[in-house]
């Protein structure tokens, strides 16, 4: 059907943009890992300064197409304490 071809289409392009912020964030120095249904980039750094690499290097529009967003519409960055032991964040 079409909306199941639709629906292809924007897995499709949300899979490449992932691959995209992915493969940038690893070249930066950062680590990816999967932990359970959450793909976790992290690095120890100041939020400014990965905001600003962020910008300066283009990532921080597909970042939000793909990550989760605080409350005031930017990239959300955890600390360290908010994540799960396995690396995932913790609900709530």
């Amino acid at each position: 059907s079409a909306a199941l071809a639709a629906l292809q289409v924007r897995i499709g392009h949300r899979l490449e943009t992932i691959g995209f912020v992915c493969a940038h964030l690893e070249e930066l120095g950062w680590e990816i890992d999967l932990s359970g249904p959450d793909l976790v980039a992290h690095r120890v750094t100041p939020p400014q300064v990965a905001r600003e690499v962020f910008a300066v290097k283009h990532l921080d529009g597909a970042l939000l197409a793909v990550g989760d967003i605080d409350e005031r519409g930017l990239v959300r960055l955890y600390e360290p304490w908010e994540l799960g032991t396995d690396g995932g964040t913790r609900d709530g």
